[in-house]
């Protein structure tokens, strides 16, 4: 317990993150169904659960180990069905007896104490998958009893595998030999898509070296190294929509004969009649939302299936901002403006939020903050850039910050800024007291906007695409712990028929 709780204060930095991963059955992010009903808990335990699905909706922190540890259980089940299916064809018999026997009651533990296991598949199965619908008890009275069907379930497959020569079968899989222990390389969705648990690698695209293809490449810009995503993609007319919110999968689109295309990085696709606007995803990045201008589709990513939404919106949607808790959130210009608009996708229900904003590079962004409550965004105020927050309806609109464009959150959610000051470009938190993060963020640049500053979640690093007079363009990377900086891309002005675009930070591993 002392290692895996470890573990959640060093990539989690939150005081209940470890508590989450106890009751991860009975949470889930906004719109998704918990696992497990509270039916079957006590009235105290039942206090404990609501309080902390309340502490998820407004924690980044949690909402980030609860996506993690939901896409590492999915793959553990996964990989646990594809080496039955392996062993099957080996003692298919064999294999129906074992899962018969397991399913039966057994002996349960004493309570409170489960011993510590290392498995030599190294995976912990869900304790979802074998716990008896009239046995469920509190995760916190009775530690962790669903453990003796997993050393079962676990045992059973060892001797399978081993009775029957199969290990040879797999290993190329390569696991590690503790489950106790979980190492930085995670589960991927594919071989070629390790993991990370660190957001250390950013998403960009810029044109190939003849100007004739759209590179999409991964950067790890700390360690100054890259990789390709997309090895036969892609042509200059595709745009780059944006990483899932677990940083491991990636949707972008392109426009041809009169349908538009959505494609991932996992491999789906799907197509839009007509020209369709950016793609956005749901905050637990199971559904992606399009739009062509007057109506919203949705497209289902497991389920790899796609309708339109009724929709009788009194405006176009020029750009499809966020999504939370069941509304879509969308801009849309017109007289050199730009409104903000949601809309309940339960009931289609549009309403007008915030109007009439400057039509500056940096107006037409809009950020939610992580705990839900506030909408970020910038308006023209004597001619300079002013920062402003208001409630999710809209109400309540306040100034935040002059001479300032918002560019992401700290660790303890705090906005951070992009400010100019005397010819410098500046980081900014913008605390009750605003604290300087990076004096310079990219020395000698004579611009920098803040769609080209990209700041890592948790705030552990910064990179920002600088232009210069001579028509230049550098890739600069900072360090926020050491304050350690870097140059990570040049290139000149002959080299530049797209302009470098930050997509977003990911977890997807730079080898």
């Amino acid at each position: 317990m002392t290692d895996k709780t470890s573990f959640y204060q060093d990539r989690f930095p939150c005081a209940s993150s470890a508590t989450c991963s106890l009751w991860l059955e009975y949470l889930d992010l906004p719109d998704s169904p918990c696992e497990l009903s509270l039916l079957d808990l006590t009235q105290e335990d039942r206090r404990k659960v609501a309080s902390l699905q309340q502490h998820v909706l407004n924690c980044i922190s949690c909402a980030s180990l609860i996506r993690y540890e939901r896409y590492r259980l999915a793959q553990q089940r996964a990989l646990l069905q594809q080496w039955l299916g392996e062993a099957e064809q080996y003692v298919p018999s064999s294999v129906e007896q074992i899962l018969s026997a397991v399913s039966r009651d057994t002996p349960p533990l004493a309570s409170g104490f489960a011993p510590e296991i290392e498995n030599t598949g190294g995976m912990l199965l869900s304790w979802s998958q074998q716990r008896s619908e009239r046995n469920r008890t509190s995760p916190e009275r009775q530690r962790h009893p669903p453990l003796r069907t997993i050393f079962a379930l676990v045992a059973a497959v060892t001797l399978v595998f081993t009775g029957f020569e199969v290990f040879s079968q797999i290993t190329a899989l390569q696991y590690t030999p503790s489950a106790a222990k979980i190492t930085q390389q995670m589960f991927s969705a594919s071989p070629a898509r390790p993991l990370t648990s660190a957001w250390s690698s950013l998403v960009l695209t810029r044109a190939s070296a003849d100007d004739k293809n759209l590179l999409v490449e991964n950067y790890d810009p700390l360690h100054n190294r890259s990789v390709r995503l997309l090895s036969s993609c892609c042509s200059l007319n595709t745009t780059v929509d944006g990483v899932s919110h677990a940083g491991d999968n990636l949707v972008y689109h392109s426009f041809s004969q009169d349908q538009t295309s959505y494609h991932l990085l996992s491999g789906q696709s799907f197509v839009l009649r007509g020209q369709g606007s950016n793609a956005i995803w749901s905050t637990d990045d199971h559904f992606i939302y399009t739009s062509d201008g007057q109506h919203l589709q949705q497209y289902a990513v497991q389920e790899q299936s796609q309708h339109y939404l009724s929709l009788s919106s009194p405006v176009p949607i020029s750009h499809l901002q966020f999504y939370y808790q069941q509304n879509l959130y969308f801009s849309s210009v017109h007289n050199q403006s730009t409104d903000l608009y949601r809309v309940d996708l339960a009931t289609s229900r549009v309403q007008l939020l915030i109007k009439n904003l400057s039509p500056t590079g940096d107006a037409t962004s809009f950020w939610l903050s992580p705990s839900g409550t506030k909408i970020y965004y910038v308006d023209m105020v004597a001619g300079a850039n002013t920062i402003f927050a208001s409630n999710l309806d809209g109400s309540d609109q306040k100034t935040v910050a002059k001479n300032a464009v918002p560019v992401g959150y700290a660790a303890d959610n705090t906005l951070v800024a992009l400010r100019s000051l005397r010819g410098t470009f500046q980081l900014v938190k913008l605390a009750s007291s605003p604290l300087v993060l990076v004096a310079n963020l990219a020395p000698g640049a004579q611009k920098l906007s803040a769609q080209d500053v990209a700041l890592a979640p948790y705030a552990g690093a910064v990179v920002a695409v600088a232009h210069y007079n001579d028509g230049s363009v550098q890739l600069w990377s900072t360090d926020l712990t050491s304050l350690q900086q870097q140059v990570v891309l040049r290139l000149s002005s002959a080299q530049q028929m797209l302009p470098v675009h930050l997509i977003g930070w990911d977890r997807l591993s730079v080898a």
